[in-house]
């Protein structure tokens, strides 16, 4: 794309889940939960993938080049 910006090509401009009754569901659920006083967050590589921050594959990958440089 001519103006620096980049797409991801696995996204879709199709929005129509963000208007689900089960997202809706999702969310009510989130909600309920995060007001609990108990409350802990479980995060997997997903998490730091979508933030552009490789998998460890890929940075077993660039190490392994690195080192036969």
């Amino acid at each position: 794309m001519g103006s620096g910006s980049h797409r991801d090509e696995n996204m879709s401009d199709d929005l129509t889940l963000f208007s689900s009754p089960e997202l809706k569901d999702v969310v009510q659920d989130m909600r309920e939960l995060l007001s609990q006083r108990r409350l802990a967050f479980l995060l997997g590589a997903g998490c730091s993938k979508n933030a552009g921050l490789p998998l460890m594959p890929e940075i077993r990958d660039q190490a392994n080049n690195a080192c036969v440089r």
